[in-house]
Parts: C-alpha cells; structure tokens; sequence
C-alpha cells in the first residue's frame, strides 16, 4: 500500500525535506500509476542538475495527482557525478547529500514506459539520448533554452513546451513557476 498524502515539506529555506521525501518513496515507484521523470540533459551541468531538482519539487508541491511520484533524474552516471565540481560544491553549500539523488540508472525508466505509467518533462535539453528514443511518446513536457529540432515540431500540440533563447533553463523554470506559485520560490529555493 502506497503511504502517500500531501507533500509533508515545504521549500522553506531549503530544498533538504524535499529530497528526504524522495529518499522515503524511491523503493516505492512501482506502486505508483504515474511516474513523472524530470530530467536535465546529458552534460549533468549545474543549470541542469538545479532545474531538473527545482521544477519536480514545484510540480510535487503543485500538481501532484493521487497515486504518482514525481521524480527529479540527474542524467548521468553516479559514479561520475564528482567530476562536475561546481554541481557537488553547489549541492553540499545546499545541504543536499549527492548519494540521496536519484541518477538515471537508478530509475528503469523503460520498465515504467511499457507499462504506460511513465511520463517526462526535459529541462535543459529537447531530445533523448539515442539509447532512450523509445521513451519519446512519454514526454508531455519540454523546457529549454535551445533551439527546438524537427523531431518535436508535429508534438506541439501533445507536448507543453516553454522554448525560448535565454541564458539559462533556470532561468525559464523560474518564469514558469513564478508566473503559477511565486511563493515557492524562497530564499531556499532561489
């Protein structure tokens, strides 16, 4: 049985209960109906590790439906995951122990696509890896800074998309959420 009510944190000050309430779901994601994946592009950069971890805790906060988790998904590999040092220094200045991320090896993510339960939102980045390209029709939704390839263009419909030439992902999941919940946004957050 699924022990999932409403999100017990709060962005207040830190982003640390929100990541604990992920510890306390992570073996649980098969009992789900939905799992949501947000995932930030390849390069595992800071612009993409903060958004991924911000706008799934915006959409756990705002728009979570019965019997779904919503999961933010580094999109590289763990082990590697020290090599970016300004993504460990900026996580450990936020309190954020990396070992409690979720890394995409963590998620079967294919497992949860073929059973029709699966649904993405990339931030940072518009396309799947070519190893992921199966995944394609469980994305609902795109936010990124780079231009947008042909591939999606008959998906605008289907797909929630915010694409626009800005400095940074960040800097559009800020916009969104702003524009939707602007008290989410605290000094923890920010």
């Amino acid at each position: 049985m699924i022990q999932h009510t409403e999100p017990s944190w709060r962005p207040q000050h830190s982003m640390e209960p929100y990541i604990d309430h992920l510890q306390n779901i992570k073996d649980q994601f098969e009992l789900f109906n939905v799992v949501h994946a947000v995932i930030g592009n390849c390069s595992c950069d800071l612009d993409s590790v903060v958004s991924s971890l911000v706008y799934a805790a915006f959409l756990e906060r705002n728009y979570l439906e019965k019997e779904s988790a919503i999961i933010p998904i580094i999109n590289g590999s763990r082990v590697d995951f020290p090599l970016h040092s300004e993504c460990v220094y900026f996580l450990r200045q936020q309190n954020i122990n990396i070992n409690q991320l979720l890394f995409r090896e963590d998620v079967n993510l294919r497992k949860f696509h073929n059973e029709d339960k699966l649904r993405i939102t990339l931030v940072d980045h518009n396309q799947l890896s070519p190893n992921d390209c199966e995944l394609m029709t469980s994305v609902v939704e795109i936010i990124d800074h780079h231009a947008l390839p042909r591939v999606w263009l008959s998906n605008e419909e289907t797909i929630e998309m915010a694409i626009e030439m800005v400095g940074s992902c960040a800097t559009l999941v800020t916009e969104k959420i702003m524009s939707l919940d602007p008290e989410f946004i605290d000094r923890g957050v920010a």
